[in-house]
């Protein structure tokens, strides 16, 4: 009997273990399913909505956190596409609240990412751009790449809108790259297609007909009729922009007989009122006014109101061109009238979208002011409650002292008489404490003295102590390479440098050595004193491999440089005996300029090439004992013309500062490596300084700084 209680308590935890599994499994299936579903279909059905309900009820049994954040940000997504925009925004920051401080970087992307979209379509792009780039980070520290083509997709879109065409190209081709990577067809179709589209509105028709021709391969590909159409039309549209006809109707034709097996009236209308524009520029008016007239029977019978607009417009100028003024001014009437009701309709969703704006705005407030509120009772109640206690305390005290002199005085009755003949005896004992006291005096007055002599010691050491580092600053600047010498090597360069202490622990070094030139930047363990003195190890140790050894090689150079170290410090086999170390980028170019080599330990370089920054990562090694001591690796790169090598320790990317007393950190180190790459040499320098001065608004520098850029 006892054996079967002790099997059934045991049983029941396990039975509960497995009901929250089944039930986390099951919720995340749907919530996989429902998102599936959504990339290609944006209706919503009942039996979605129940399905959704009850993955909900199973996230909240089982406690599954991710459930419930998932649960209100597709909630938040049906809202967007039924332009309910205001619940959209409530919902996808219900879910965001609920990520709060924990670690859900992959929701947390994907919920930021869809909050930007809803403030793009409320045209609000400054928050638009400011979730997107939150969203962005939050994928780029978690390498989740889908959510950084989102992000980047998001930004690109942004940037057309703005007509900052240029930027708008560099991230769409870097989400571009990410999804010819990730083999998703879908994600390389809709880039090469949105690439295009900037080019069109630059009125670069050539390279535009180039990317859609590539999207429309890729949509082949993989079968996507809806791509393909979209592909087909927008070829017809730039055709005809360049006045080719014939290419124009062969394509506006095959995007009308694909709308036509799709079934969608809105694109259906569109082609056909680009196929009336093409044919009354062939002065064909005869089909130009039929094609108008089919595009105008769809757009009423969807309520279109552009598309009525258009078609009325269109038979408008053909019956102009075609003679028949009558025609014409009857539909250019029934234009304006519905050009009027555009307007009209414009103003309602432009006011309906204000109205948007300012009740999210008033409802953050109003969350805001209710946090404030709790906060003032909480101390309202805090400061009652201290008060009673201090109150009590002083009741305690006083008590205690009437107590306490109470006793006093029954005593010091008690003891009066013996007082009075103690007095003579005290008075004696007075007179020998002076006595003792004279003496102390004249011991004290010694050890003043003394402590003169101590101070004065001290400060003689401490202006030797800061004349020395002042001599090491010297030093080690003497062992840096003169800028003369950077600038005849490497003419278009320039190096930020600042120390966070008199000396530093970040250096770099030049090289000409056998028909090679030679570029090293460095960050030593630690600062000031400490990583000078691995600085000078550091050069001391280059000095060897290139100028005495003659190597040129980059990954030999750091083989001989751990190996030098290594020996110096007397470090042992095993990495925990000591923490001294240097991290260190090597790049090796040819004579030409043609070719770099590329090692590091544990630094990485990144390289501008056409407005697009790649980066170089270095081995997981430091330059001393390591838990894996493989020989270094070697990266062969072919240079172009223009090329951009930055060279960087992490002292710039790690310093704090900001709005939000946050790191610069690496993405944001990106974009301004970006930003600056077209400048010249000198406008670089004073960028990248004049940025850390503003980022920095008087804070402590953390550490030490050192950005060098070379142009080939």
């Amino acid at each position: 009997m006892l054996c079967v209680i002790l099997l059934l308590v045991i049983a029941k935890p396990m039975q509960a273990n497995t009901s929250v599994i089944k039930d986390t499994v099951e919720a995340a299936s749907f919530f996989r399913d429902i998102r599936i579903k959504y990339a290609s279909d944006k209706n919503f059905s009942t039996e979605d909505s129940l399905k959704l309900v009850k993955a909900f009820q199973l996230s909240a049994k089982s406690n599954y956190i991710q459930g419930k954040i998932q649960y209100f940000d597709i909630l938040g997504v049906r809202e967007r596409n039924q332009s309910n925009y205001a619940k959209a925004l409530q919902y996808h920051k219900e879910a965001l609240q609920l990520i709060g401080n924990g670690h859900f970087p992959k929701e947390k992307a994907i919920v930021l990412n869809n909050i930007g979209v809803v403030y793009r379509r409320l045209d609000d792009l400054i928050k638009a751009m400011q979730y997107h780039l939150m969203a962005l980070e939050v994928a780029e520290d978690n390498n989740d790449q889908s959510s950084i083509c989102v992000s980047l997709n998001s930004l690109g879109n942004i940037y057309l809108v703005k007509k900052e065409y240029d930027l708008a190209l560099t991230k769409f081709n870097a989400a571009l790259a990410k999804e010819i990577d990730a083999g998703n067809l879908l994600g390389e179709a809709i880039n090469y297609n949105n690439i295009g589209s900037v080019y069109e509105a630059k009125g670069e028709f050539e390279k535009a007909t180039t990317f859609y021709f590539k999207s429309l391969e890729v949509n082949m590909r993989f079968g996507s009729t809806k791509g393909i159409a979209i592909c087909y039309l927008s070829l017809g549209d730039v055709f005809m922009r360049m006045y080719n006809i014939a290419e124009a109707e062969k394509y506006l034709k095959k995007g009308f007989e694909v709308q036509a097996m799709l079934g969608d009236p809105i694109y259906t209308a569109s082609c056909l009122t680009k196929l009336g524009r093409l044919y009354a520029l062939k002065q064909d008016f005869e089909r130009a006014q039929a094609y108008y007239n089919q595009g105008l029977a769809i757009a009423r019978y969807i309520g279109s109101l552009t598309y009525i607009n258009k078609s009325y417009k269109g038979l408008s100028e053909v019956y102009e061109q075609w003679n028949k003024p009558d025609l014409s001014l009857k539909y250019f009437k029934l234009a304006t009238s519905y050009q009027d009701s555009i307007l009209d309709e414009e103003k309602a969703k432009d006011m309906n979208l204000k109205q948007v704006l300012y009740e999210t705005g008033k409802k953050d407030k109003e969350i805001e002011l209710l946090k404030y509120k709790e906060m003032v009772k909480d101390k309202k109640q805090k400061i009652i409650v201290g008060a009673l206690i201090l109150g009590c305390i002083i009741l305690l005290v006083f008590l205690t002292l009437i107590y306490l002199t109470l006793r006093l005085k029954h005593k010091a009755h008690v003891n009066l008489i013996q007082y009075n003949r103690d007095i003579e005896e005290k008075n004696k004992l007075l007179i020998q404490q002076k006595e003792e006291i004279m003496a102390q005096r004249d011991q004290i007055e010694d050890k003043n003295q003394q402590l003169t002599v101590a101070y004065e010691t001290i400060k003689i050491k401490n202006n030797n102590i800061i004349d020395n580092i002042h001599y090491a600053v010297q030093i080690q600047n003497s062992l840096l390479p003169d800028p003369s010498l950077v600038k005849s090597i490497f003419p278009q360069s320039f190096i930020y440098y600042e120390p966070k202490d008199l000396v530093s622990g970040d250096f770099y070094w030049v090289a000409e050595k056998d028909s090679k030139k030679i570029i090293v930047v460095a960050d030593c363990t630690g600062h000031g004193v400490t990583g000078a003195f691995m600085s000078i190890l550091g050069i001391n140790a280059l000095n060897t491999a290139v100028n005495e050894n003659g190597i040129t090689d980059a990954n030999l150079i750091l083989d001989s440089i751990r190996e030098n170290i290594v020996r110096t410090l007397q470090q042992g086999e095993s990495f925990t005996e000591s923490k001294e170390g240097i991290h260190m980028a090597v790049c090796s170019f040819d004579a030409d300029g043609k070719n770099m080599q590329f090692a590091g330990a544990i630094n990485s370089i990144m390289l501008a090439r056409e407005g697009e920054i790649l980066q170089y990562k270095g081995d997981k090694m430091p330059i001393s004992i390591s838990p894996e001591m493989a020989r270094f690796s070697t990266t062969n790169i072919p240079l172009r013309k223009d090329d951009l090598i930055y060279f960087y320790t992490d002292g710039y990317y790690g310093q704090f500062g900001g709005a939000h007393d946050r790191k610069f950190g690496t993405s944001q180190f990106k974009l301004l490596l970006q930003e600056i790459s077209p400048m010249t040499i000198e406008k670089q320098l004073e960028t990248v300084g004049d940025t850390m001065y503003s980022w920095m608004s008087g804070r402590e520098q953390v550490d030490d700084m050192l950005v060098m850029g070379v142009r080939v």
